[in-house]
């Protein structure tokens, strides 16, 4: 499933929501308010926040308020194959500023945004989402890393014993871990050896 790059304003009654996708938010005028699972934050022009998939977030703007939205399903070129070590931005939700040149790179991206409302190749957004997801991920350094701490495995076990009766899959021990699909199943088996699906049943 492609990535999808918008651009719109937020309302001024707090809203609150969470979707499957990944999400990055940057305010480009005005000023908005996140509330991301505790983590808190007043997003100024040209800064913006990262919002992981299944993670609660409430948020608002002000009257005149202008977001570019990147809406980043897992499994989005922009997130997958060899770009797949992007995925570990959104290992935790953070709060982030832009420097000159990524502004920069912001006005190229509405450019193309406007220029391609009917264009049919559906992965222009995916290379302009990739760019974008390479320069945060270097710009935010060990922040951006994935952390090895090791897993909770009693945490993981007493759920998975509570839900036995339950079709239990990798990406529910994933959100209790509070980390992405691929990277809970990365360190699942760099601690135990074996796949998170062979714990699951096989369910996926």
């Amino acid at each position: 499933m492609p990535s999808k790059i918008r651009q719109l304003p937020l309302d001024a009654v707090t809203h609150h929501h969470s979707h499957d996708f990944h999400q990055i938010v940057i305010t480009m005028c005005g000023t908005a308010e996140f509330e991301i699972e505790g983590l808190g934050g007043l997003i100024n022009p040209f800064s913006g926040c990262i919002v992981p998939a299944n993670h609660e977030h409430y948020y608002s703007g002000n009257a005149k308020n202008r977001q570019l939205i990147l809406d980043l399903p897992e499994d989005a070129p922009a997130l997958s194959g060899e770009q797949r070590e992007l995925v570990a931005l959104f290992d935790a939700p953070r709060f982030f500023s832009l420097d000159d040149p990524l502004r920069h790179y912001l006005a190229f991206v509405e450019s193309e945004i406007a220029h391609s409302v009917n264009d049919t190749n559906t992965f222009q957004h995916d290379r302009l989402a990739s760019t974008l997801l390479g320069s945060l991920k270097a710009r935010l350094g060990e922040n951006a890393q994935t952390h090895h701490e090791r897993l909770n495995m009693s945490q993981i076990n007493r759920y998975i014993q509570h839900h036995l009766a339950d079709e239990l899959r990798v990406a529910d021990l994933a959100r209790l871990a509070c980390l992405s699909e691929a990277h809970f199943s990365e360190r699942f088996r760099l601690q135990t050896g074996l796949s998170p699906g062979s714990t699951c049943g096989g369910n996926a």
